[in-house]
């Protein structure tokens, strides 16, 4: 990063631990704007090092959770299994299956647990579709895709504009 640094690469690499990698959290600890630790993170490699491993430390913490709650869940189902005194089973309790089915669909992929959606595509009031086949000649197809080149172009320009406009009155 050029220019002389008002922190050093160090504070921010101490902040990450305990961080949950929220920047906010590494600002404050750091005592910056939010902005400045996510500029010392996106340009110091050993910063961006720091982070990356704090993320991975929570997504840890989390699998565990979800793995704990669903052995947890996979307990209370075969301690309420067990035959009762009587020496029938007892009853299956319910669980919360979300943790399950989030697992499943996040990490059993390869076994076919993948969450699908089916669509039904539909005209006016559940009708069939309408489609109209248009014939456009070269000429024509041509003048319609310039067009909208055209119109990007214009919507790219304005956006680019804005921007430094933003920038001169920062």
């Amino acid at each position: 990063m050029a220019g002389k640094e008002r922190y050093k690469a160090q504070q921010f690499i101490d902040a990450m631990p305990g961080s949950g990698a929220i920047v906010s959290s590494i600002a404050k600890v750091v005592g910056c704007t939010w902005h400045t630790a996510r500029k010392y993170i996106d340009g110091y490699p050993t910063v961006r090092e720091a982070y990356e491993a704090e993320a991975e430390r929570i997504l840890d913490i989390a699998e565990n959770v979800i793995i704990g709650n669903i052995m947890a869940s996979n307990r209370k189902q075969a301690e309420a299994m067990k035959d009762g005194p009587d020496g029938k089973p007892g009853e299956p309790i319910v669980v919360d299956s979300a943790d399950v089915r989030w697992y499943l669909s996040m990490k059993g992929r390869e076994r076919g647990y993948v969450k699908t959606e089916a669509r039904e595509n539909t005209g006016r009031d559940g009708g069939p579709m309408e489609i109209t086949n248009v014939e456009l000649t070269d000429d024509e197809r041509a003048a319609r895709v310039a067009a909208i080149l055209d119109t990007a172009r214009a919507r790219r320009d304005r956006q680019v504009g804005d921007a430094r406009l933003a920038e001169d009155t920062s």
